[in-house]
């Protein structure tokens, strides 16, 4: 039986059972970006595995991760990205492929909050008319 992807969730937190605790597509920069990946298969054979994070909106890839696996039934796996200084904002992808083969695509947004504008300095107070005595 050939390896074959059931399931796929993003999310910023995972359960005890590698399972994302709430489904999300829109993140924080600051977010650690979680796929839980549920596969199914029977072979002995181990099978490659391996995450595609790319930034859309530059072109860039932010990261690949490999995993081997040789399936016997249905596994949960994980993969996730995290950068410290922040995400930068707009569309990524997630890519899965087996064997060299795409065969999962999820679109998420990183929202960056509005940058924080300076405030002007307030006026100084206008001089009181106070009648002379």
């Amino acid at each position: 039986m050939p390896v074959k992807i059931l399931h796929v969730e993003l999310g910023n937190a995972l359960a005890a059972d590698q399972r994302v605790l709430m489904p999300r597509i829109n993140f924080a920069p600051a977010d650690t970006i979680y796929a839980s990946v549920i596969l199914t298969g029977r072979d002995a054979t181990p099978h490659h595995i391996e995450a595609t994070w790319s930034h859309l909106d530059s072109r860039q890839t932010v990261y690949a991760e490999p995993r081997t696996l040789a399936l016997s039934g249905e596994v949960t796996t994980v993969f996730h990205i995290r950068k410290p200084d922040g995400w930068q904002g707009g569309q990524y992808q997630l890519q899965l492929a087996v064997d060299g083969h795409i065969v999962q695509t999820r679109l998420f947004d990183v929202i960056a909050p509005p940058p924080v504008l300076p405030q002007p300095a307030p006026a100084p107070p206008a001089p009181s008319s106070t009648p002379s005595p």
